[in-house]
């Protein structure tokens, strides 16, 4: 880090598929913390370091619930993918003097990704595929909306903060009839786009 004098660092390595919790911990949370350790040990003119966490580290919230997840909702992950990205996150604020962002995603789509991928084009060939019995709002965020709120974070003064990244509208998906027969999906404004509170 000193040889190249970084300014800047965007942390978005981790892993969503491990076979043990551990693998999890070891590799989202710890090895983010030994990065993030050095870099503010370093002597390097760090301006930022914004770390990619999950909306997974926050957890669901009740379908019932009116108003939308925010930051400030409790942390309540049920994932050992998004308990990592909690602990990961926790390890960060532990460090006073890192010029830290913490942004947390709902779902990215688009250019390689695979896995949202494979939904679409379930769709694409005339099934629609339903999680559950019950209506569920879900949230995702387009890849290049995602690095325009990194580029944000990065010019922000502001450090020491968490925000959540979902996209303007979520996804209702409702069983109808119900199950074992078709769903429906249907747009519904339901999360509220932050980019804008980085400026």
């Amino acid at each position: 880090m000193e040889e190249k004098q970084y300014r800047y660092i965007i942390h978005a390595a981790g892993t969503t598929k491990a076979k043990h919790p551990q693998d999890y911990v070891n590799i989202n949370a710890v090895y983010t913390r030994n990065l993030a350790s050095a870099a503010a040990m370093a002597d390097i003119p760090l301006k930022k370091f914004v770390f990619i966490s999950s909306l997974a580290a926050l957890g669901p919230i009740p379908y019932q619930e009116v108003a939308p997840i925010q930051e400030q909702s409790k942390a309540q992950p049920v994932t050992a993918y998004g308990k990592s990205k909690l602990l990961a996150e926790q390890y960060l604020a532990e460090l006073k003097d890192l010029p830290l962002v913490v942004l947390r995603p709902t779902a990215v789509y688009g250019p390689r990704e695979k896995d949202i991928f494979i939904v679409l084009k379930t769709l694409n060939l005339g099934l629609e595929p339903y999680i559950s019995n019950k209506p569920q709002w879900l949230s995702f965020v387009y890849v290049k909306d995602l690095a325009k709120a990194v580029m944000q974070a990065l010019g922000t003064s502001i450090s020491g903060v968490t925000t959540t990244c979902p996209t303007a509208t979520a996804t209702t998906v409702t069983p109808w009839p119900p199950p074992p027969s078709r769903s429906w999906a249907r747009r519904r404004s339901r999360c509220i786009c932050r980019w804008g509170w980085l400026h």
